[in-house]
């Protein structure tokens, strides 16, 4: 619809009195953007309405929301008044926000199921080797304290678990100068 097509539909509704009331309420929202049409000519109705469409649908004003007030007077709407190219890009845009989600969904149950994996578990070749170093310790060390136990039992894990390949060790970066 061009913006020719507005200008006829909306001269074709409404009367000279209501533009020129709608032009003074709208002239106080945009100031020196509305001119007024003084002349008695008959396209005085299509000046102004051709005014305040510019002004209505300038992305730049701000203006507040108006609403009717009779409702008997608005035309019934058919499908050849709806923008369908406005309707297509949301549907486009909502099935795109559903595959996104339905992605993050399925992420979210491959991680959920890779931590349950992890659970279950046991590691029997590390509490095996656990053991056994921890035989080892020396007599004094042995009497130590809980905490320090489980400390040297997470460094043997760590150990087993770098020489078997399951957590691959790193070199620490060089500095670069900065402190």
């Amino acid at each position: 619809m061009t913006f020719e097509d507005l200008v006829k539909i909306s001269c074709d509704f409404y009367t000279l009195d209501e533009a020129v009331t709608a032009q003074a309420i709208l002239s106080k929202y945009v100031f020196d953007r509305m001119t007024k049409h003084r002349r008695p000519d008959k396209d005085r109705l299509k000046k102004t309405i051709s005014d305040l469409l510019k002004c209505v649908l300038d992305a730049n004003i701000d203006l507040p929301q108006f609403c009717c007030t009779n409702l008997a007077r608005l035309p019934p709407v058919s499908a050849d008044h709806i923008d369908i190219a406005a309707l297509w890009q949301e549907i486009s845009y909502f099935r795109a926000e559903v595959r996104e989600v339905a992605a993050l969904r399925a992420e979210l149950q491959e991680m959920k199921s890779s931590l349950s994996e992890l659970q279950h578990n046991d590691f029997p070749s590390l509490r095996a080797s656990n053991a056994g170093e921890l035989s080892s310790v020396s007599g004094s060390q042995k009497s130590t304290s809980a905490a320090t136990e489980s400390l040297v039992s997470a460094a043997t894990v760590v150990r087993e678990a770098a020489r078997s390949g399951a957590l691959q060790t790193t070199q620490p970066k060089e500095s670069s100068g900065w402190i």
